[in-house]
């Protein structure tokens, strides 16, 4: 088989910085930040764990190291990004800062602070990844092996590649992306909860397909909105970036009315903005979240619409649907047997319950 021109694989990647970006070769690491005096950059040897510890070669403890050690140097390359990133001189330090400021080595403090973000993240990682084994353990639960494998590639994408790889900045649509699958899995999970209770044989109504459909709907949107409201909150209270900001062109505003009539005035062609006698050199006007909010909100809108849709078919063609079965948790055998009264059977997987 020929190869095609110009085709070829390669074994570099790289991680975007504060400002700069880290590009990691087969031998090298190389930083590059842009900082107010001009470009700064950095190339380091890499140094391999295995060359000194064969045994951590072997191919499941490699996967193992190396990921860690991605970690660790992500964590630190963010770190001397943030060096070049100008502060507010005008901020004075909290006690805790200057606490450690006194009493911890910079040095020392930067090692404490890479390991604690390294074991935070493994941490979190770890309590995410092992969720979908303690619902059905604790909660008599059956979670689906696509369901289930959706939502280990759904933490994996967000927490790992998002947070840690910096997808969220590489990559412009990933952040819709995963909003697109939270919305598809809340949906799942508010139709699981509202279609357990429903053929639950202590509860004594009955809702139609379409009513559990638009509740499954609106239990995925009201989840996005909640998480909305976090975002903003934590930028709010932390100075956080959580609401991704967006560079455009035009604004429209009746607070730019001179004669204070509420006529909406629009600005547009902005190629420059200016705060504080500082250019942004961003090439337009900064809106302050406003877009990404409302991408997400959009993005979590289509997932949900599109399993209430599944879900509505699902309840429908009760055992018929192969598709639906695929995403929808239902309760345990174990589970349902406990919940009727005594000397009554289990109906199987697929039966409604009558009247």
């Amino acid at each position: 088989m020929e190869k095609k021109k110009g085709a070829f694989r390669t074994s570099i990647g790289g991680q975007a910085l504060i400002e700069g970006i880290l590009m990691r070769g087969p031998e090298k690491d190389a930083i590059v930040v842009r900082s107010p005096e001009g470009l700064v950059t950095k190339v380091t040897q890499r140094k391999f764990v295995k060359a000194n510890y064969p045994i951590l070669g072997v191919p499941i403890l490699r996967g193992a190291v190396t990921f860690i050690g991605s970690m660790i140097t992500g964590v630190k390359a963010l770190m001397f990004s943030a060096d070049y990133f100008p502060e507010d001189e005008n901020a004075k330090p909290d006690k805790l800062e200057e606490w450690l400021n006194k009493h911890v080595p910079a040095e020392k403090l930067q090692s404490l602070l890479v390991g604690f973000s390294v074991v935070l993240s493994i941490g979190l990682m770890l309590v995410l990844f092992m969720l979908p084994f303690f619902i059905q353990q604790n909660f008599g639960i059956e979670l689906p092996s696509t369901l289930e494998i959706i939502i280990l590639l759904f933490i994996f994408a967000s927490e790992i590649l998002g947070e840690l790889k910096c997808y969220f900045i590489t990559y412009p649509h990933w952040d819709s992306m995963l909003h697109t699958t939270t919305g598809f899995l809340c949906a799942a999970t508010g139709f699981a909860l509202i279609d357990i209770l429903n053929r639950n044989s202590k509860i004594k109504f009955q809702l139609s397909p379409i009513y559990v459909a638009v509740a499954a709907f609106c239990f995925s949107m009201t989840v996005g909105v909640l998480w909305e409201f976090f975002e903003f909150g934590m930028d709010r209270l932390f100075m956080m970036d959580m609401q991704k900001d967006t560079v455009v062109n035009a604004i429209t505003s009746v607070m730019l009315d001179p004669t204070n009539s509420n006529i909406p005035v629009t600005i547009d062609g902005i190629t420059s903005v200016t705060i504080n006698g500082q250019e942004l050199g961003l090439g337009g006007y900064l809106d302050i979240g406003l877009y990404d909010t409302m991408g997400d909100l959009f993005v979590n809108f289509i997932g949900a619409v599109v399993f209430s849709t599944i879900g509505y078919f699902y309840i429908k063609q009760r055992g018929k649907g192969k598709l639906a079965k695929a995403f929808i948790p239902t309760i345990t055998e174990e589970e349902r047997a406990a919940e009727l009264p005594e000397g009554t059977e289990a109906l199987p997987e697929g039966t409604e319950k009558s009247e």
